[in-house]
């Protein structure tokens, strides 16, 4: 049987607001940025959801906004690498992003285990 979980977050920055050019450093998260990960972290994880091993499939619902669809994926993916909840957000794990506008408050992440042969 494959793994599954949902979790939900606070709405997440646009990809054009989450780093800023930094002179020598190079481009670095902006203080907004660092903000949503602290807060979405705590959110995500009082959830308790267990990490998805393998190739998986990623729905996200974005709360209806002022903004690009494709702009608001980056960072949920992030989170979820971060907190260890799968392994990586590139091809060789998610094999397939679904994200959509929807009735929700901020943002709802369903992450499904592919079924393998």
């Amino acid at each position: 049987m494959a793994s599954l979980f949902s979790v939900t977050m606070p709405a997440p920055p646009s990809v054009n607001n989450l780093f800023k050019n930094a002179g020598r450093k190079g481009r670095v998260p902006t203080s907004d940025y660092e903000d949503w990960k602290r807060k979405a972290g705590w959110h995500v994880r009082s959830q308790r959801p267990q990490p998805v091993h393998g190739p998986v499939v990623v729905t996200i619902v974005h709360g209806k906004r002022r903004a690009d669809l494709d702009n608001l994926n980056k960072a949920p993916l992030d989170l979820l690498v971060s907190l260890g909840l799968i392994r990586d957000d590139g091809p060789d794990v998610v094999r397939e992003l679904h994200c959509s506008f929807g009735e929700v408050d901020g943002c709802r992440v369903t992450i499904k285990q592919m079924e393998t042969a």
